[in-house]
């Protein structure tokens, strides 16, 4: 079934039904036809806005999509992801009260600061928060993106970036998709090699935080890292 907004009354229309009902009251494709604003020649707003809708199949997915997929979707160009993906990020941002915050003095700070951003991805994400002498946080950067079981983090790179930006500290991140956040073999190895690397370059080496499901690990608090921290 094709929409032409020519045809449909006023009420019927997103935007109008909007201002009368509330945003509460619009289905996922509405919404997606008030971002999208227009159409195409041979396609109406709501139709492009519908396409979005079965392609992510479930709007929980939505975090997840790229420009890429996006731009793939008839109807849907440059400016257009551009909008949807600056959107998602606003969303994030305004769901995720822990990137308010500006002091990590602890491992649960720190599992604060990176829990939404990190416990419902479907791949292994590596993150490194960079801390200045008073444990104030100047920047956190994601390293790597991995598959389901593992990605690849370097040692060199996180310290690369902890130079740039004069951090005093660091601590990384990654999470475990299964929800489990007990640490691997390959983490406990990973970690070491990371205290290693930050002894060379002169940066204090606080925790590595593994992220499970509305979980976390400490290898600060399970007193494996023993060198001295902030």
């Amino acid at each position: 079934m094709k929409y032409d907004m020519k045809e449909m009354t006023e009420i019927e229309k997103p935007r109008e039904k909007l201002l009368k009902y509330g945003a509460s009251h619009l289905a996922d494709y509405e919404l997606f036809a008030i971002l999208l604003c227009t159409g195409t020649k041979t396609k109406s707003v709501l139709d492009v806005a519908i396409e979005l809708s079965k392609y992510l199949s479930t709007i929980s997915s939505l975090p997840d999509i790229t420009y890429e997929e996006l731009i793939h979707i008839d109807g849907i160009g440059k400016s257009k992801a551009l909008i949807i993906l600056s959107v998602i990020e606003l969303g994030k941002r305004m769901m995720n009260p822990a990137n308010t915050l500006t002091v990590v003095k602890n491992s649960m700070d720190a599992y604060l600061f990176l829990k939404n951003e990190l416990q419902d991805k479907t791949q292994e994400y590596f993150v490194s928060i960079y801390l200045s002498l008073s444990n104030k946080v100047i920047t956190h950067r994601i390293i790597s993106i991995g598959s389901l079981t593992h990605t690849i983090a370097s040692p060199k790179e996180v310290m690369k970036w902890g130079l740039k930006c004069s951090a005093y500290a660091v601590i990384i991140a990654h999470n475990h998709p299964s929800g489990n956040a007990e640490p691997s073999k390959q983490d406990m190895e990973l970690t070491k090699q990371f205290i290693q690397a930050s002894q060379v370059v002169d940066l204090v080496f606080v925790d590595h935080i593994i992220i499970g499901n509305h979980c976390y690990y400490s290898f600060h608090e399970n007193r494996i890292i023993h060198e001295k921290t902030t």
